[in-house]
């Protein structure tokens, strides 16, 4: 692939990428006022699942931009 200033696959990668860490963030918060128990496992796991999709939104974004030339 050429590289291209106006890439539209790295814009959707990264508007993904900063949406995850957004996701992920949000999770995070949550957990801080719960005392240990099930509302807060439930919780863990769903901001384990958010930190998940936040690396691999990162590393797709990031191979895009290494394979494709983009910046």
């Amino acid at each position: 692939m050429h590289p291209s200033a106006e890439c539209s696959e790295r814009r959707r990668l990264r508007w993904q990428y900063r949406e995850a860490l957004r996701a992920y963030i949000d999770a995070t918060d949550v957990l801080d006022p719960l005392e240990m128990g099930e509302e807060f496992d439930h919780a863990y796991n769903l901001a384990t699942f958010a930190r998940i999709e936040f690396e691999r939104s990162r590393e797709a974004y990031h191979r895009h931009v290494s394979e494709h030339g983009c910046s």
